[in-house]
């Protein structure tokens, strides 16, 4: 069974059940009957994890809008970029021949080591890191302990990445469209139109009135306008103190590079991406300008749904991807699931793929074609290390600086729609 044909099947038995919970009704015999023939045919020749393991393959497909043979690529993690560059070694056999920083060296400023972190891709975090650095080089400690933990990224994989050269980028937005267009009967006159020229004021300003004759077959004029907008190019950092003993054990450098700095930068561009505010941050889609609304009627279901009648009507655009919150998405779950046990997990609402966000709070959701935002990047990941920074260098202690530079903006304002997911 092809992946087109697999798909079909589940969506449409999916939505028999959507459908009737949207209702607020038990299924009937006959659509119990066919979504779990529909579930039954494709799950043919695969067991429960091969058929999970097919549904996450092609819902990461979807949210990415990419073919199945067309795959994107996952650079290699950030610290080992880091610790294995050129630069980096070069800069470290500099100030540590031995492999050691020498606890006496002084006045230590690295230059910035470029690496490339893709603000598209999302990488594996693996967990070897403490609060501090030395933690992991103490005689038979473990290596292991409990991180707080940042959201799990996802609002970057739907919108479109770009590069940019400069500080600040434009573009243009279409405020009205043309909707002038109309039938025209046929002209039953040549006639000219009938020009009338008046006068008023001191000095005398003249104002004609043009008139269409009558049956002269004119045809509508058309208008449509636009606006220059203009995204800045923001700077997101953040730093952490990390011991010279620490800074020679490139191992344990890399996993504070791809714990802390990436994580935290990673959420603060995410978070930015949806409710930023403006200058120093992103101005995010939340306050932008033009956007859509859904009001909540009845329930999330019956609202995600009218919501796709809105965005499709109101802003001529297809889906790509639902974002809710993580109460919200387990609510919609709950009920399908107490409806029609036998279907398949899926993150979908309405042939729609799902992201579940966990820096939106409940009541609040987000559909829309994602790849109208854009989010171009200036500056990849840079890696900076330095003693001077207040009393570090008599401390034995280094600042390693993460950042990255980068612009967003809503190209479409009327292709995402907010939706209020819960009653007051």
């Amino acid at each position: 069974m092809n992946d087109t044909k697999f798909k079909t099947l589940l969506a449409d038995a999916r939505e028999i059940v959507e459908k009737a919970v949207a209702e607020g009704r038990v299924m009937t015999d006959d659509e119990r009957n066919r979504s779990e023939n529909m579930v039954k045919e494709a799950k043919q020749g695969l067991d429960d994890i091969a058929l999970q393991n097919k549904i996450k393959q092609l819902e990461a497909e979807a949210i990415r809008g990419e073919e199945p043979d067309k795959k994107s690529h996952v650079s290699a993690d950030l610290g080992s970029q880091f610790v294995q560059s050129k630069e980096f070694k070069t800069w470290l056999k500099s100030v540590a021949p031995d492999g050691r920083i020498p606890d006496s060296a002084k006045g230590l400023n690295s230059p910035s080591f470029q690496v490339k972190m893709p603000l598209e891709s999302k990488a594996v975090i693996t967990g070897l890191s403490d609060t501090s650095a030395g933690a992991f080089i103490q005689n038979e400690d473990s290596g292991e302990y409990g991180r707080l933990g940042y959201k799990e990224p996802g609002i970057r994989d739907l919108i479109s990445v770009r590069q940019t050269e400069s500080d600040a980028v434009d573009f243009v937005v279409q405020t009205a469209k043309i909707t002038q267009a109309a039938a025209v009967a046929e002209a039953t006159s040549g006639a000219a139109p009938t020009v009338v020229t008046t006068a008023a004021g001191d000095p005398l300003a003249y104002t004609s009135t043009v008139t269409p004759n009558a049956g002269g077959g004119y045809k509508p004029e058309g208008t449509m306008t636009f606006a220059r907008m203009t995204a800045l190019v923001e700077t997101i950092a953040v730093w952490l103190p990390v011991t010279k003993r620490a800074m020679a054990d490139a191992a344990q450098l890399r996993g504070i590079i791809n714990q802390e700095l990436r994580d935290a930068l990673n959420e603060e561009i995410e978070d930015m991406i949806l409710e930023g505010s403006g200058t120093p941050q992103f101005a995010g889609i939340a306050g932008t300008t033009g956007i859509l609304t859904q009001a909540f009627a009845t329930d999330l279901l019956t609202t995600s749904r009218k919501a796709i009648t809105n965005l499709k009507t109101n802003g001529n655009e297809k889906p790509t991807a639902f974002v809710l919150s993580p109460s919200d998405w387990e609510g919609l779950e709950l009920a399908l699931f107490s409806a029609a046990p036998y279907l398949p997990y899926q993150k979908s609402l309405w042939r729609v793929p799902v992201v579940e966000y966990f820096g939106l709070t409940a009541k609040t959701g987000y559909l829309a074609n994602w790849k109208k935002a854009v989010l171009w990047d200036r500056e990849q990941a840079s890696i900076s290390i330095s003693d001077s920074h207040a009393d570090f260098f008599v401390r034995n202690l280094l600042a390693v600086l993460g950042e990255v530079r980068a612009a967003f903006g809503v190209i479409k304002p009327k292709a995402f729609v907010k939706i209020t997911t819960a009653g007051t």
